[in-house]
């Protein structure tokens, strides 16, 4: 679950945020995150502990302690923290870069804006917050699933952490909600991985992160391998940067 914080002191601003938050969480399909709404920099800093969110929304213009001042001092805590400075002029783009914010939003800001934000400052966080809603209301985060697996009219849902979670459901319909999603592939009747979970392709078979192996066909071979690789490279590219 994404852990956000929202600092500003005029509450129909707060209230804006929440809104959009929620907003674009179901339009992502993400785990609904888990929100703290705080109207003094002064009162935040007195809880705040290092790790204790991963999104920290500041506005800069506040009565009693400006973003900056509450920026640095989060800062000077915590490194890893993602901090997003709030403002409705354009005057601080050098501050926030001072106190190494790691965005800036500038009121009246927009759905396509926070959006561009998201991918900006944590993708993969967001990648481990997907999620689909089974047919039987039961919620699976995609991040979780290492493959799936279909005989006898159920789904079964090999996850982390060895569980296997099974759902009663057509495999069309499993294809339908997964095969649109970047990090999932069909590998042969029945059977659909996570590329993000494949240890090794083999001549015949997938090594899978769990130890299991998997079958793929000829007919996929060529698009599977290609996935694989594609996401391999981008791996690699990221640790470079």
């Amino acid at each position: 679950m994404v852990r956000m914080a929202i600092v500003d002191d005029a509450p129909e601003d707060r209230m804006q945020l929440r809104q959009l938050i929620r907003t674009v969480q179901k339009r992502m399909q993400l785990t609904p995150p888990d929100i703290s709404e705080f109207s003094d920099g002064s009162i935040f800093l007195k809880v705040f502990q290092p790790g204790m969110y991963d999104i920290i929304f500041l506005a800069l213009h506040m009565k009693k302690m400006n973003g900056i001042s509450v920026g640095t001092q989060i800062r000077q805590r915590d490194a890893a923290t993602h901090i997003i400075l709030v403002s409705a002029y354009n005057d601080f783009a050098s501050e926030s870069y001072r106190m190494q914010a790691d965005y800036y939003l500038r009121k009246p800001y927009t759905e396509n804006d926070f959006l561009r934000m998201l991918e900006k400052v944590n993708a993969e966080l967001l990648s481990d917050a997907r999620y689909i809603v089974l047919p039987n209301e039961i919620p699976i985060t995609l991040n979780n699933i290492i493959y799936s697996e279909y005989f006898r009219r159920v789904v079964h849902f090999h996850c982390k952490d060895n569980q296997v979670l099974q759902c009663r459901m057509s495999q069309s319909r499993l294809e339908d909600m997964l095969t649109g999603k970047r990090d999932f592939c069909v590998s042969s009747r029945g059977i659909i991985v996570n590329i993000k979970e494949i240890e090794r392709i083999d001549a015949d078979t997938i090594l899978m992160s769990n130890g299991d192996h998997v079958p793929y066909s000829r007919r996929r071979a060529k698009e599977l391998k290609r996935r694989h690789a594609k996401y391999l490279f981008f791996t690699e590219q990221r640790s470079l940067v």
